[in-house]
């Protein structure tokens, strides 16, 4: 009897076995998958064991914000400073005897700007050079100087200048000169003509090839001046208003901005295009 009711409760437990071990198996293959699903919907696989330490490092950094974009820096452009015209070679000697400050040179290369039967015309050029050998007391290099300022050719129209070297080139003896003076003296007022007497008086000549003289800074100024440059008034002074618009034009040139003059500057100067021609 008892080996009998022992027998009954052994099949039953088999029984149970066969149905409930099987579900569990299937339970947790479905749960696995579902697991798998999840992790493949959310982003949350474990990364592959095969992978470097260093990129499974990486992947599992979180995501870091752009950085914000860089503003652009403005760049200022820079036009390359002209280049100068080659010396004519019907000039070069004169030219170089010029540049050393020999006073009938510098009138010669003046008067071959002025008429352009050597070189092409240039009165703005010839002026500085006019200018240059009136200063080294060259009396016709002041007369045609003057001739130039009373006109307005090359240089501003200049009644008080032309007067003054009107004066120098007829203390020398230049008729044609002491006739233009005392035709411009009427013009002058009383306390005008004292100044300009006094000036006169005071006049040394300078006889050295140094820059800045007065007729190169009346070049200096007119060309910044016809480059859209502000120098000030051309009066011939090297003040600091001349000398920051050419620190200005030397920067944008690309030069270094030295506000300086030199030869090989005002060359360069010359042969930039300008407003006006």
């Amino acid at each position: 009897m008892v080996n009998e009711f022992v027998h009954r409760i052994g099949l039953a437990c088999a029984a149970i076995a066969i149905v409930i071990i099987p579900a569990c198996d299937g339970v947790k293959r479905t749960a696995t998958r579902w697991d798998q699903d999840l992790q493949k919907l959310f982003g949350t696989a474990e990364p592959e064991a095969s992978l470097p330490p260093a990129q499974l490092a990486a992947t599992t950094q979180p995501d870091q914000p752009a950085p914000p974009p860089q503003a652009a820096v403005p760049q200022q452009t820079k036009d390359p400073a002209a280049e100068p015209e080659p010396i004519p070679a019907a000039i070069a000697s004169l030219y170089e005897a010029a540049v050393r400050g020999d006073a009938e040179a510098q009138f010669a290369l003046g008067e071959a700007y002025e008429t352009g039967e050597l070189v092409g015309p240039d009165l703005a050029w010839a002026a500085r050079w006019y200018g240059r050998s009136a200063y080294g007391g060259y009396s016709e290099a002041q007369y045609r100087y003057a001739r130039l300022k009373m006109e307005g050719r090359g240089v501003p129209r200049d009644r008080d200048g032309a007067y003054r070297w009107l004066a120098l080139a007829a203390r020398q003896g230049h008729s044609e000169a002491e006739r233009a003076r005392a035709e411009l003296e009427l013009r002058l007022g009383i306390d005008r003509l004292y100044q300009e007497r006094a000036w006169v008086e005071a006049f040394e000549p300078t006889t050295g090839a140094e820059l800045p003289d007065p007729p190169s800074v009346e070049f200096l100024q007119g060309r910044l001046n016809r480059l859209g440059f502000d120098p000030g008034p051309t009066d011939g002074t090297m003040g600091p208003r001349t000398v920051t618009a050419l620190e200005s034009y030397q920067t944008k040139r690309g030069l270094e901005p030295t506000g300086r003059l030199s030869e090989p500057l005002l060359e360069s100067l010359r042969a930039e295009p300008t407003r006006g021609g």
